[in-house]
């Protein structure tokens, strides 16, 4: 997908998305751009977990990964990958914007062909 292509795929409290494939209800995996805008400070951050794995990779800003009841500043260049059955969020507690690569499986947008 060319970057001019890509939109705004769904805006979700301060996190929003853009897909980085077409068709991604045929996708097995999800890989998007997930811009995370600025915090008005330390909030508290549910942590939650669900099926399959995930990697993350920061493009630019600090962001904050909470795993399994640990919390770890990520920096551009910085990247994670975890069973999402461990408990994780993100956050964002700076004054600019955090954009991080994020793929995850299964993609929970995929549509069952019956197959």
């Amino acid at each position: 997908m060319r970057s001019y292509n890509q939109e705004v795929s769904r805006i979700e409290n301060k996190f929003i998305h853009s897909h980085l494939s077409n068709n991604i209800k045929t996708r097995q995996i999800l890989s998007e751009i997930v811009t995370l805008l600025p915090s008005s400070g330390e909030e508290t951050i549910q942590e939650f977990q669900h099926t399959g794995e995930e990697f993350i990779y920061v493009l630019e800003g600090i962001l904050t990964l909470f795993l399994n009841h640990q919390k770890y500043d990520l920096y551009p260049g910085d990247s994670a990958q975890y069973n999402s059955n461990t408990i994780h969020n993100w956050a964002n507690f700076t004054n600019k914007i955090v954009k991080i690569l994020h793929v995850r499986t299964p993609n929970p947008f995929k549509e069952d062909k019956g197959i």
